[in-house]
């Protein structure tokens, strides 16, 4: 089955945004080879089950915090919800 990848740049930062559950021991094999397909690609963050009440949460492949990511899941979530969310709680990685 494929996954739902969302491509992103977010002030420079090119990220792929995996939306679909990926197991933790698994995500780094993959994150290798979508950036592989891609050379343009920096980063990968993997959707993930919210841990904190938040709207939603992204994994980084290297458990890192990025702000850049982060506002663009968020605007994601925004995205998804129709536009209409004024306030979104994002949870991320590292922080």
């Amino acid at each position: 089955m494929p996954l739902r990848i969302c491509p992103a740049d977010p002030a420079g930062n090119y990220t792929l945004f995996v939306l679909d559950g990926v197991d933790p021991p698994r995500r780094a094999a993959l994150a290798a080879a979508l950036m592989r397909q891609d050379p343009a690609v920096e980063q990968v963050a993997f959707a993930a089950p919210v841990r904190a009440g938040g709207d939603g949460r992204i994994e980084m492949m290297g458990g890192e915090f990025c702000g850049n990511a982060c506002r663009a899941y968020g605007l994601l979530l925004a995205q998804q919800r129709g536009g209409a969310a004024a306030r979104l709680l994002v949870e991320i990685s590292g922080a």
